[in-house]
């Protein structure tokens, strides 16, 4: 009995001690579109053994039977599962509508929002072979408008949220990075993979806590952090691609079409055979040496993970374009790091700091109908007019203007240095459950420095004044802002169903900006590139080098608060004000105070839709509140200032200059938003709906003074716009895999559409209108509104041109005093964008579309391909259809006639653009686990700026003025690239 017994207990022994083994747990983690979902957390519950998953979403773990796993990850619901006799569990995470969302100054849950803000998530970021970080942005969010003003690599684009807000201020949004703010225009020493989201702050609660800076919108980064009790993981992604010149719509004449066109013209009487001969002598395409297949190259590494108390991020990376023009490139080398440390209970600190260095050779002038600008000359380049002679030597001189600046091109310099860096301190400490105290402080500096010059030995060098010996400049701009921002917050919720929040505290913004620069003459051709190959100046040989500079220091100081207010999830409230006080504006009329008010109501939390399964989210919110534009004023409007003139016998004299305009004030916008976000059919369906009006008041106008004044104009208060809009985004899962197989297939939709109609209301006492560049400023109009004479058609009868007057009768005779409206506005009235993701096993594939409709703009470029006048120049194809004779019907007047800008010009400039197309591999677990020491590993292909859709005839249809002046061509981008993590 006794042996029994204990063979019972020995065996009753080896089974416990066999459960209580560690086992490995191996799965997959993936969202509910069967999509992996890269970097969730694996916990042991109760301990510190964790682990995250790979590109797959796979994962491993050690654990024993009746011990609980926590899967989590930001944007989903955590879920746990114990362990049992299975050493295989896959899981499907759900999207958690308690996602978090940045906001100003804090964050805030999907059911909680009640403010007008889109985001953009860190998948949408990464691995863009785009240098410059705004244009990444195109088409993700409704209301948010992007264009690129050109292909040069790290060129910033035009950015817009929900329209233009004033005739002769700042329109651009304000950049905030990790609660500092930074100069919008150097994102080209940003490194976008860096980037965890961007939130897109549209509505007056969403902005009202930036006050004096936020009428524009705001843009909200936060970085990518390290987790708490998460293993180090290293990844390493590296891209290679080249670019090329997409397929621009001017078709330009060959060396035997331009001949033809000139015996047309009657500037030769060439036969054939002579056309022939002459073609075969000195025939040339002037878009081969200007135009280049340009390279791209990214290397970027990353760190993170955490212990108990510290996380940590940490990157380094490198990025290197080549320009489709000649000589055009970037370069760009990046760093961060980024600490987290939970001191003790009470106390959080961290630490987060980047530096960027870029350098870059740029095109001239580019951009400009302008001779220096060499984007010109791949077009309008003589045909017959060769580059080299049989020696190789470069045929320039007088008239060969196309050779003179390819020379200028390749030796001369134009080139720009950045030093980015971004340091910021915070700290959170809990002074009880309901109070608790925030600190940040943080700078962002950036110096670039600049150089330009033209050869002394050069064509154009020799042609330089003064001196006849080339020009070199020098230009350096240091600017730093500096950030200090302190709050008190409270959160208390009563009786289980009242909860209340605040916070109130300050922040200064201090701005010091210095600049200094020189330009001289008369070079040493050994020492250029160089200061010291400037001839010093004397009274005798006039070439003194110009000089020029400046010194300014502006500051913000603000006051503000916010409340919030929720019953029971079901309905909130929320209150914000700010108080700024402006350096750039006199002390009279520095203060300015704006708010915001809102309220949300979560419909599906009312127990009359307990029984209405299909609606998991619908929620009504509605906000009206102020801000103000402090950016659209000048640093200096309210000073008196003086002017240097001419020198005159060795001196130079002073004069008044910039007139004071003691009076001005804010520009201020109010803004009503009623928005609709909505979750259906378990979250198959989700979006948001959001109508706006948005009201902008006492607008910078300017008001022409006499001449005895000693300045031309002085900035007034007086004139009002309204941007009036709708934004519709959506997301629909079309098919789902079934949990059992998360490597199924699955498909999802994904677009947004924003339409926004600006109106200028008022004007003031002061002015009635006033012409803008090729627009007019009239209330009743668009912001951007074309005026313009009125093109009526070619007379067949004898060639002339043809007008209407401003009572529609038609005329021979050009006047600008029949300059008119109706010819569209260069700021579309839709944009958006659109596409669909779709993976199957290890395969995904997804793609952007983008477009903008209901737009115009004047096709400058046409002006100058398709005008006689200009016949030393290379000339388009359509010029082969110019008037000849009596009876011909064309569009080309004849060469008698002399050619004039009218609404001819103008071209309906809608388009619809493939941006983006990514193929991308996961491989499988088997063969990861055969390397080894690797978790995951992505391989794919990208394809960015593929096809455009448009009517435009010019180089592309986006841009960020309303008139095409020959451009840097947008390139196509093909990149193959790899993931790995490990």
């Amino acid at each position: 009995m006794k042996t029994k017994l204990n063979g019972i207990l020995t065996l009753f022994l080896a089974l416990v001690v066999q459960f209580a083994i560690a086992q490995t747990v191996t799965g997959k983690v993936t969202d509910a579109t069967g999509e992996a979902v890269l970097g969730a957390t694996v916990l042991v519950k109760g301990s510190s053994n964790a682990t995250t998953t790979d590109f797959d979403g796979n994962y491993s773990i050690n654990a024993t039977s009746g011990q609980v796993l926590v899967y989590s990850f930001a944007g989903y619901t955590p879920q746990e599962i114990t362990v049992g006799n299975n050493n295989v569990i896959n899981v499907v995470m759900e999207e958690s509508l308690d996602v978090v969302i940045v906001t100003a100054y804090g964050t805030t849950t999907k059911p909680k929002l009640q403010s007008a803000i889109s985001t953009v998530s860190s998948e949408d970021l990464q691995n863009v072979p785009i240098a410059s970080f705004e244009q990444i942005l195109q088409g993700r969010a409704p209301g948010l408008l992007i264009n690129s003003g050109s292909g040069q690599p790290g060129t910033a684009a035009k950015v817009r949220i929900r329209g233009t807000v004033s005739i002769n201020g700042a329109n651009d949004p304000l950049y905030i990075v990790d609660g500092v703010q930074i100069d919008g225009g150097a994102f080209a020493s940003l490194n976008a993979n860096d980037f965890e989201n961007v939130s897109i702050l549209k509505d007056a609660q969403a902005t009202a806590l930036y006050g004096s800076r936020g009428a524009a919108g705001v843009i909200v980064i936060t970085t990518k952090r390290g987790k708490l009790n998460s293993p180090t993981r290293f990844s390493y992604s590296p891209q290679f691609g080249f670019s090329e010149v997409s397929d621009l719509k001017i078709d330009m004449l060959d060396a035997t079409g331009y001949l033809e066109l000139g015996r047309i013209l009657g500037n030769n009487n060439f036969t054939d055979e002579q056309i022939a001969a002459e073609v075969a002598a000195n025939g040339m395409d002037w878009s081969e040496p200007f135009y280049r297949t340009g390279t791209t190259l990214t290397q970027n590494m990353s760190m993170s993970g955490g212990s108990e108390k510290t996380s940590f991020f940490a990157s380094v990376g490198y990025y290197e374009q080549e320009g489709v023009i000649l000589t055009s490139d970037l370069q760009r080398f990046t760093t961060r790091l980024n600490l987290d440390h939970q001191a003790n209970d009470n106390l959080k600190i961290g630490l987060g700091t980047t530096i960027g260095f870029s350098k870059r050779n740029f095109v001239p002038q580019e951009g400009a109908v302008n001779l220096r600008n060499p984007a010109i000359y791949a077009y309008l380049g003589n045909p017959l007019q060769r580059l080299r002679d049989d020696n190789g030597n470069l045929l320039t001189g007088t008239g060969n203007n196309a050779a003179n600046y390819y020379e200028l091109l390749t030796t001369g310099i134009q080139r720009q240095e950045e030093v980015k860096m971004q340091i910021q301190g915070n700290l959170a400490y809990e002074l009880n459950d309901n109070w608790g105290i925030d600190y940040r402080l943080g700078l962002d500096f950036e110096d670039d420095f600049s150089q330009g010059g033209s050869a002394p030995d050069s064509f154009i060098g020799g042609t330089e004044t003064p001196g006849g010996a080339g020009f070199y400049r020098e230009d350096t701009n240091r600017d730093l802002f500096l950030t200090s921002t302190a709050s008190l917050r409270y959160g208390k919720t009563f009786n289980e169903k009242h909860t209340v929040t605040g916070s109130i505290g300050t922040e200064y913004v201090k701005n010091f900006f210095r600049s200094q620069g020189f330009t001289g003459y008369g070079l040493e051709p050994s020492l250029f590139g160089f200061a010291g190959a400037i001839t010093a100046g004397t009274p005798d040989n006039e070439l003194i080098p110009a000089t020029r500079g400046g010194n300014l220091i502006t500051g913000l100081f603000s006051v503000f608060g916010t409340a919030t207010y929720d019953y029971e999830g079901k309905y909130g409230a929320q209150v914000s004000l700010r108080n700024d006080k402006s350096s750039r504006f006199t002390e009279a009329n520095n203060s300015a105070t704006f708010y915001a008010v809102s309220g949300r109501w979560n419909i599906n939390r009312e127990d009359f839709m307990k029984d209405v399964n299909w609606v998991d989210n619908l929620k009504l919110r509605a906000s009206y509140g102020s801000a103000g534009n402090e950016r659209s004023i000048g640093q200096t409007q309210g000073i008196q200032q003086l002017g240097t003139g001419t020198s005159y016998s060795g001196t130079r004299p002073l004069f008044q200059g910039g007139i004071a305009n003691e009076s001005l004030t804010w520009e201020s916008t109010n803004q009503l938003n009623v928005g609709l976000d909505f979750d259906l059919f378990d979250s198959r369906l989700g979006g948001s709906i959001d109508v706006y009006n948005k009201k902008t008041e006492d607008l910078f106008i300017n008001f022409t003074l006499p001449a005895y004044f000693g300045d031309t104009s002085v900035q007034v208060n007086g004139g009002n716009l309204v941007n009036k809009g709708v934004e519709l985004a959506l997301q629909y899962d079309l098919v789902r895999p079934d949990s059992s197989n998360p490597d199924g297939f699955s498909m999802t939709l994904n677009g947004n559409i924003a339409y926004n109609k600006n109106e200028i209301t008022d004007l003031g006492d002061q002015v009635n209108q006033f012409e803008q560049g090729t627009s007019i400023i009239r209330v009743g109009e668009a912001i951007g509104s074309h005026y313009i004479v009125e093109w009526a058609g070619v007379n067949p009868s004898n060639g002339e041109p043809l007008y209407r007057d401003l009572d529609g009768n038609i005329t021979n005779v050009y006047s600008a005093s029949n300059n008119k409206t109706g010819f569209g506005q260069s700021e579309p009235l839709y944009t958006g964008g659109f596409g669909f993701d779709m993976s199957y096993k290890g395969f995904t594939f997804s793609n952007l579309w983008v477009f903008s409709k209901d737009f115009s703009r004047f096709n400058n470029q046409t002006f100058f391909v398709e005008n006689p006048n200009f016949y030393g120049f290379n000339q388009s194809t359509e010029m082969l259809q110019i008037w000849q004779n009596p009876g011909d019907i064309t569009d080309i007047q004849g060469a008698a006639f002399e050619r004039e800008f009218s609404s001819k010009d103008i071209e309906d400039a809608s388009f619809l653009r493939l941006r983006n197309v990514t193929l991308a591999y996961n491989f499988n677990e088997n063969v990861i686990n055969k390397i080894g020491f690797i978790e995951g590993i992505r391989i794919y292909a990208q394809g960015v700026n593929l096809l455009t859709f448009t009517e435009w005839t010019g180089f592309d249809p986006e841009d960020n003025n309303n008139i095409a002046q020959f451009e840097y061509p947008t390139p196509r981008q093909y990149t193959f690239g790899i993931d790995v993590n490990f």
